[in-house]
């Protein structure tokens, strides 16, 4: 399994996800539910690597999800 872990706000869409087949970064907020307002924010990991939205996932994967600081 995934197991994708949210950080700060996005802590209840952290969840285990069975994945048949590598996904695309990309599709990951529909994939987990996380809000329209929230998916252009994110930022995914993958040992400590930030992923592209190119980048696949696969099953055995623990990518972390952490929410851009955006301020001014």
């Amino acid at each position: 399994m995934a197991n994708f872990i949210g950080k700060g706000l996005l802590q209840e869409y952290s969840q285990e996800v069975t994945l048949t087949q590598p996904i695309m970064v990309a599709s990951l907020p529909a994939i987990l539910q996380i809000p329209d307002h929230l998916s252009d924010h994110l930022i995914f990991l993958r040992n400590h690597l930030r992923l592209s939205g190119k980048d696949e996932v696969l099953n055995e994967d623990e990518i972390i999800i952490f929410i851009e600081v955006m301020g001014g």
